[in-house]
């Protein structure tokens, strides 16, 4: 830490440096865009509470990580009379295969950022709506004045629209 920066001030770099990747993983191990966001959330939360616990010899991004996993398996004991739900032993896996794609996951959502801005106004609100709010696809169509198959048409093109502009992106990336 340099010697004009408080730990607060770290923390704040630290964390802005690998929150991308630590949503990211939580994603992968939460599919419910809800529940992973408070589960981001409550991991912040933890590793500011630790962050004075912090090894400032190790990766900040790995003990993240960590820490984001325990999350997850917290959240899941706490939801552990859903029926459809993952094994421990699943997530463990899924948790392995996200570390590993780590380093990628920032290039995509880079991608994401820049395929976003192409969309229309329409389909960048109608995301918006869905993936940043606690609307559904029927609370959606009754406030845009659609109904909900053509919102569901709508998320549907725009997902595959974005799918498609981010290979690109990431393709052009490679070629350079």
């Amino acid at each position: 830490m340099p010697h004009d920066q408080s730990p607060t001030e770290e923390f704040v770099r630290l964390l802005g440096q690998h929150e991308h990747s630590v949503t990211a993983y939580i994603l992968s191990l939460v599919p419910n865009w809800h529940d992973a966001r408070d589960i981001a959330q409550e991991t912040r939360l933890k590793l500011w509470h630790q962050f004075d616990e912090y090894d400032r010899s190790k990766d900040f991004g790995a003990w993240a990580l960590t820490i984001a996993y325990w999350e997850v398996m917290r959240f899941r004991k706490t939801r552990s009379r859903e029926k459809i739900r993952f094994s421990d032993e699943a997530v463990e896996m899924f948790s392995e295969m996200a570390i590993k794609t780590a380093p990628h996951t920032e290039d995509r959502q880079s991608a994401l950022a820049k395929c976003v801005e192409k969309l229309d106004e329409v389909r960048r609100r109608t995301l918006g709506l869905y993936y940043s709010t606690k609307l559904t696809m029927h609370d959606i169509a009754q406030q845009e004045g659609q109904t909900y198959e053509a919102v569901r048409k709508n998320l549907f093109r725009t997902r595959l629209t974005l799918r498609e502009c981010i290979e690109r992106v990431l393709r052009q990336e490679d070629d350079a």
